[in-house]
């Protein structure tokens, strides 16, 4: 692939006309991405920072309500409830 190519790759950040998935499914596919990166952290120095960044995105989509479907906030409930227990036993 020609240099140019890769340059601007780098700069221009995936959107959801380039990928061909409406916005809220990207947003869902983020939090879940963030849980799993937690969950499945093994560095007990990085996993403060981990579990951190996936509870704030998953309450922040949390607060779309109305916006998303029973079934996700009834996952995003679930993964804020594994989140707890992983704190409590992993970090404490």
């Amino acid at each position: 692939m020609p240099d140019s190519y890769e340059t601007n790759k780098q700069e221009t950040p995936v959107t959801s006309q380039d990928s061909g998935r409406p916005c809220e499914l990207q947003s869902e596919i983020h939090w879940r991405n963030l849980y799993l990166v937690a969950v499945l952290e093994t560095d007990a120095d990085k996993l403060v920072a981990r579990v951190n960044s996936a509870e704030a995105v998953i309450r922040a989509r949390s607060a779309l309500d109305g916006e998303i479907s029973s079934e996700e906030q009834t996952a995003l409930q679930k993964a804020l409830s594994a989140l707890s227990v992983l704190k409590r036993e992993r970090l404490t």
